[in-house]
Parts: structure tokens; C-alpha cells; sequence
């Protein structure tokens, strides 16, 4: 059985994961889609499971792993996973963290902050000039039925199921930006100034999420920044203290 449970769909989780493979802590990982999984490394320490579990998926699983820990490492726009977590690890009685992201602050000369992407796709709906989406695509739905939708570019991963979803709103090929992240300024600034973009939409996803390096190349390319909140203030501890925590914990006892 490991000792600790994580549900590692983030940068962080990565990094923590390779934290408990080099104290040689077992940890069972839990990532949602192929990409996670492709970037984590099985071991003799390291379980990677895939697939998107239920709140009770995850309490039954909890109770057959009996772990000592569970860190949720998810993404902080993940909200229902997070409250899923949290309340099957309540019920199955199991110490629980919750590994937060840092907010960064920026120059918000060219920031429009809203609420979420509906607000954003409303806001969108009153502009010209084209729109470079960087939330994932999940939050492709609000622009599919935009009669000038040829203006805007989504950036995906190159995941087959994403690609499919995207083309079946009927959005074309040459709309799609299919890159793995990390994204450097230089990169972002390139692609907008390709595109001929005038407006962005993104999530405050903290250092770790590339969110300087878009915010930075947007001022440069005198792109305007449409910025989806985040959902709600966490509380919980940074990658810095979950590590102590976890070494003062299980580490040095």
C-alpha cells in the first residue's frame, strides 16, 4: 500500500512526486487524462493511476489504500475535484492537504479581470480583432456559436479526444495552436504577433502555469488580457510546506 496519495495533475504535483520518489516515500499518483500520466514516471515507488474519479470512487478507494496522507495538487480552477477530495477524505477519515499555487502579481495596465468565461465570452462578443484562448478546452463551448468564431485561435494540447471535441463545435484546423506547455514570453509573443491577435483569455494560473510569460508577451504585442479569476481563496500550504510537512511527518520519525 503507499503512504501517500496524490492526485498530481499540475506542475507541482510532478515536482512532488519526484520529492517522494527520491525519499522513496510510495505514493499512488492520480491524474485525470494520458497527458498527466505521460508526464509522470512509474517506479518502485511511484503507482500512476488515470481516470477521472467520483467522490465516492474516490472514498472507496481511500479505504482499500489506507494511506497516511492524501495531497490534492490540482489545478486551482479544479473546484469540484477539490471538494471531492476533501469530503471522501473526511468520510474515509484520512489526514488531507491541500497543496495551493501562488498568485503572482503583475502590471494589470491591460488586465480585464471577470468572473469566469462566460463573462469573457460576453465580453468578446463586443469587440473586433481576433482572440486567442489559452484556458483549455473545456471552455471552448461559449464561443461556438459566435457567428465570427474564424477569429479565434485556441491554443490545446494535442490530445485526439480535444482535437475532436473542438472540430465538432466547428471551429477549423487552421484555428488550433497544439502545443505542450511550458510557453516562453518569446514564444507567446510569436504567436500572437503571427495571429494578429488583439485580445487573450486566461487563467490566473500562477507562476507554474505560465501566466508571467503570457501576461509579459501580451504588453509587448499590445495584446488587451482578458483574466478569468480565480474561483475562490484556499487555504492550505505551498509546495515548501507541504515538503517540510511531509519530512517532519513521515520522514524523520
Amino acid at each position: 500500500m503507499s503512504r501517500i496519495v496524490l492526485f498530481a495533475g499540475t506542475t507541482e504535483g510532478r515536482e512532488l512526486c519526484e520529492f517522494l520518489q527520491e525519499n522513496k516515500l510510495g505514493v499512488t499518483a492520480h491524474v485525470a487524462t494520458e497527458y498527466g500520466k505521460g508526464r509522470l514516471m512509474e517506479t518502485e515507488y511511484v503507482k500512476v493511476v488515470q481516470g477521472r474519479m467520483n467522490e465516492n470512487e474516490m472514498y472507496e478507494s481511500f479505504l482499500e489504500e489506507k494511506p497516511e496522507l492524501v495531497v490534492d495538487a490540482t489545478h486551482p480552477y479544479a473546484v469540484e475535484v477539490t471538494d471531492n477530495i476533501s469530503e471522501a477524505c473526511k468520510r474515509a477519515h484520512c489526514s488531507y492537504v491541500r497543496l495551493l499555487r501562488d498568485s503572482v502579481d503583475v502590471d494589470s495596465a491591460n488586465l480585464i479581470w471577470v468572473s469566469g468565461i462566460r463573462e469573457a465570452a460576453e465580453y468578446i462578443a463586443r469587440t473586433r480583432g481576433n482572440v486567442l484562448l489559452t484556458t483549455g478546452s473545456k471552455e471552448i463551448g461559449e464561443f461556438a456559436n459566435f457567428k465570427d468564431k474564424d477569429r479565434i485561435y485556441i491554443r490545446i494540447l494535442p490530445n485526439p479526444d480535444s482535437l475532436r471535441d473542438v472540430i465538432d463545435m466547428g471551429f477549423s484546423t487552421k484555428q488550433m495552436i497544439c502545443l505542450h506547455g511550458p510557453f516562453s514570453e518569446e514564444l507567446n509573443y510569436a504567436l500572437m504577433k503571427e495571429c494578429d491577435i488583439k485580445y487573450m483569455i486566461t487563467k490566473e494560473s500562477g507562476n507554474q502555469g505560465g501566466y508571467v510569460e503570457k501576461i509579459k508577451a501580451a504588453q509587448r504585442a499590445g495584446v488587451k488580457v482578458i483574466v478569468i479569476r480565480r474561483p475562490r481563496q484556499e487555504t492550505g500550504l505551498g509546495m515548501s510546506e507541504v515538503i517540510q510537512y511531509i519530512t517532519k511527518e513521515m520522514l524523520e520519525k
